[in-house]
């Protein structure tokens, strides 16, 4: 089992990744309003700062889960942009 410190200062690293790639341009959306992209940063992110103070703690493996399968998928859709 992970202690609360230890789980309370992965889920502060992920929130400051989170927050960060949440201003990169790709996931901007230029014409305004929330892209998918954004969207899904921001449950995330949502889920991090809700989930620590409350009787039920935020899935942290669960969202670095999503986080990575979200940069994966970033990074095939510019791969087939760049071919």
């Amino acid at each position: 089992m992970i202690s609360l410190d230890k789980q309370h200062d992965e889920a502060m690293v992920l929130l400051r990744e989170l927050e960060v790639l949440m201003h990169e341009d790709w996931v901007q959306n230029p014409y305004g309003g929330v892209n998918p992209v954004q969207f899904e940063i921001f449950q995330m992110t949502l889920s991090i700062r809700t989930g620590f103070g409350s009787e039920q703690a935020a899935d942290i493996d669960g969202i670095r889960k999503k986080y990575k399968n979200l940069m994966e998928q970033m990074r095939a859709e510019s791969k087939v942009a760049a071919a």
